[in-house]
């Protein structure tokens, strides 16, 4: 009796195993490792309005890859002194979580306020975002916030500065605060017309999967005119 009693107890316990493990196959992994890639081509148009266009890119340890692709234009208009406004379009293709391509559409009105003063620079990006796609990506919008602070090191001609930045995004479609990036890097001057930006990044996600995902990110900037 005893014996039956300890066979039923091990198999219930490995049916929970495995009930287990199929439901967080199904939900995705808690948490990711990605390498995230872009570069920046700026072109300036006027003396207060420049123009970039974007190509991006991102990898998963865990998820299917690509996991974006991402193509963007902004078009940025300095309204005065330490203010711009950036009107952008975003279209990017991604996999969903069975490994499906799909695609999406944002729209983008930022609205950045800046202060510099010696080693130190400080920003707040404010930017409205439409979402349209498939795999029930809206229609909704979102709204993104990220203090970003800079700090040139070394003599000037160094041409390097450390950065970090907090940026905390509110989604329509939860009615919450749901993600949030904290990222910390640096970034090198090379020539007067290409930067190369290096940074970690990690964020939290309230709903979704990964929860969590660690990223190490290079943005390189070409200036043309």
């Amino acid at each position: 009796m005893c014996r039956r009693s300890a066979m039923i107890l091990v198999f219930a316990f490995m049916s929970m195993h495995v009930d287990g493990q199929s439901v967080q196959n199904q939900l995705g992994p808690v948490s990711d490792t990605q390498s995230w890639d872009e570069v920046d081509v700026f072109t300036r148009l006027e003396p207060k309005l420049d123009v970039t266009w974007i190509a991006r890119s991102r990898l998963s340890e865990q998820l299917s890859n690509p996991v974006i692709t991402g193509f963007e234009s902004d078009w940025r208009i300095e309204v005065i002194k330490n203010l711009a406004v950036t009107p952008s379009f975003e279209y990017f293709l991604f996999r969903s979580n069975s490994g499906q391509l799909e695609h999406g559409e944002d729209p983008i009105l930022e609205l950045t306020p800046s202060w510099a003063h010696q080693r130190i620079s400080l920003s707040d990006r404010n930017r409205f975002c439409g979402r349209f796609g498939t795999d029930g990506i809206g229609p909704s919008w979102d709204y993104r916030n990220r203090a970003r602070i800079d700090y040139r090191l070394g003599p000037s001609r160094w041409n390097v500065s450390a950065f970090a930045w907090d940026e905390a995004f509110y989604y329509s479609k939860y009615a919450g605060w749901t993600r949030n990036r904290v990222a910390i890097g640096a970034r090198k001057m090379m020539g007067e017309r290409v930067a190369g930006n290096l940074y970690f990044q990690w964020e939290s996600n309230q709903i979704g999967e990964p929860a969590h995902i660690s990223t190490i990110a290079l943005l390189m900037e070409v200036r043309i005119r």
